[in-house]
């Protein structure tokens, strides 16, 4: 998907997953979160909040994300996503060092999801210092396992 000597740019990565998927058939991308604006922080900040991506294109945005570089904040809030596309994004962030605040609020977090979630805020190395998940649909098991990570996280 790129050029003979370069990487694929986290646009790149997005617009090819958004042609490629369902079968070749595609599914409309929406720009805005990759293309970046010039500003003070907004050029640290994704935010995707309230846009229906649903867990399709959660997961192609989750695939691009690994080539977005310094970002410090991402919003994926009110996106219906389910464990599927929360579990790829969370997947995506695990080695972003960078990242502050992480707002995934309004989706559900369930099975792997939480899993993965109470992982990430257990690492001594976790980046996060402010985690939204205002409304997020978490079963109390799951819960239960983010008291438990977050008991040894010395950031959030």
């Amino acid at each position: 998907i790129a050029g003979k000597f370069s990487q694929p740019t986290a646009r790149t990565k997005f617009l090819y997953g958004c042609i490629q998927a369902r079968d070749g058939m595609g599914i409309p991308p929406r720009l805005g979160p990759i293309i970046r604006k010039k500003g003070w922080d907004i050029l640290r900040e994704v935010n995707l909040a309230h846009q229906g991506m649903g867990d399709e294109l959660g997961q192609i945005f989750a695939d691009a994300l690994s080539s977005l570089p310094e970002v410090g904040k991402i919003d994926v809030s009110d996106n219906r996503l389910s464990d599927d596309g929360v579990a790829a994004i969370l997947d995506a962030i695990m080695d972003k060092t960078d990242l502050s605040t992480l707002i995934i609020g309004h989706n559900k977090v369930d099975g792997d999801a939480a899993e993965k979630l109470a992982e990430y805020i257990a690492r001594p190395d976790c980046p996060l210092t402010s985690l939204g998940l205002s409304n997020a649909d978490v079963d109390d098991g799951e819960c239960y396992r983010f008291i438990e990570a977050l008991a040894t996280n010395q950031t959030l």
